[in-house]
């Protein structure tokens, strides 16, 4: 549950008090901003991301395993590598979103920064 201005990054302020922002909606606001300042930005930092992920054959039912060490606790597995490169790439995208919304650094990868998004008020 976020209260108030808790969502920092984003100042998003809430006449109401606390309420309970639902992860669709905060990947929402959040990728919304990132396209105010280019879409693309995301884009090159999930493929550089990519670039370095380390994949390995596992004994489960989606055998192939991936993760971005650089990325701490970002993983994902898939029936394919394709699958699986995927799923990552998806991971990704919601860690970093996370890390915005939640006001935490996003540590570059190969070079690649995400830039803070843009303020906005609501309310």
């Amino acid at each position: 549950m976020f209260c108030g201005s808790a969502l920092v990054a984003l100042s998003l302020t809430y006449s109401a008090g606390c309420l309970p922002i639902p992860s669709c909606i905060l990947k929402k606001n959040v990728s919304t901003l990132l396209e105010a300042r280019g879409r693309s930005m995301i884009r090159e930092y999930i493929d550089a991301a990519l670039g370095r992920a380390h994949y390995e054959m596992i004994q489960d039912e989606e055998p192939y395993y991936g993760e971005v060490l650089e990325l701490p606790g970002v993983w994902a597995s898939g029936k394919t590598l394709e699958e699986c490169r995927g799923n990552l790439a998806e991971t990704i995208e919601g860690w970093v979103l996370i890390r915005i919304a939640r006001g935490l650094a996003v540590p570059p990868v190969g070079g690649i920064q995400v830039a803070p998004p843009l303020e906005i008020s609501v309310g």
